[in-house]
């Protein structure tokens, strides 16, 4: 996904997957979960499992413009990809077909100021079958 993340406070956009209808076994990915109350961590997760993953600390603004953020998920595990690079690891991969969200919510943890406005611009969303 190429996307700019949302300035203002309060926002908890995120790139990730779910289980696909008629699979009840839980299989979460996110290839990345932003807080904009704080612009210098992207969460990336498998949570199946053992739950791993890394808290990314980016040399860049997420909300100052387009970035890409991808996950290649794979026998041996999920690697996490920011503008092509990879940025972290983890073990494990889903234990059922999965779909791709993209959302936007208001982060009840630290709740946006009144009026204030939270875009999250999606370029695009990509995706591959191997």
């Amino acid at each position: 996904m190429r996307a700019t993340l949302p300035s203002s406070r309060g926002f908890w956009p995120s790139f990730w997957t779910w289980h696909a209808a008629g699979h009840r076994q839980r299989a979460e990915t996110d290839v990345f979960e932003y807080f904009s109350d704080n612009h210098q961590r992207l969460y990336l997760s498998s949570h199946w499992g053992n739950h791993q993953g890394c808290i990314h600390t980016p040399r860049f603004d997420p909300s100052a413009g387009m970035h890409v953020y991808g996950a290649d998920i794979h026998e041996s595990g999920t690697d996490f990809y920011i503008d092509g690079a990879q940025v972290c690891h983890a073990e494990g991969r889903p234990p059922s077909p999965v779909n791709l969200v993209v959302s936007n919510f208001v982060y009840n943890g630290v709740p946006p100021a009144p009026g204030s406005v939270g875009n999250l611009v999606v370029d695009y969303v990509r995706a591959w079958q191997r």
